[in-house]
């Protein structure tokens, strides 16, 4: 399913368990890909050219940066699958309103929550 339909991807678990888990679907991401780590700018492409995000814990991004993402991943034209990592648990920062919840239900099409 994963490597026909290229879902959007939301990994949850501690982070050896998650970067093992990128790894293993490191061979069904569309090229090119492009990441974004902690402390870093959101820069993204500004073409409709990248095909794959991977987004590293982005519990640590600011409403601001999440709607900035969001608007980026609606673009018209833009086909992108979107693979986020993390070790906080999103859906509890909804409720104390520090994580989107549009940005939320658009990356948690598959949800994996890996064990430690």
């Amino acid at each position: 399913m994963v490597e026909r339909w290229r879902p959007n991807i939301l990994i949850t678990g501690a982070p050896d368990r998650t970067a093992e888990a990128l790894d293993e679907l490191g061979a069904c991401m569309r090229l090119p890909v492009a990441r974004w780590l902690p402390g870093k700018a959101l820069d993204f492409p500004a073409d409709a050219s990248t095909a794959t995000l991977i987004l590293t814990e982005p519990s640590l991004t600011s409403l601001r940066e999440q709607d900035q993402l969001l608007s980026w991943i609606r673009t018209d034209g833009r086909t992108v699958q979107v693979i986020t990592i993390t070790s906080v648990p999103l859906f509890g920062l909804i409720a104390n309103g520090t994580f989107s919840p549009e940005l939320y239900y658009h990356l948690n099409v598959v949800h994996f929550e890996l064990g430690s």
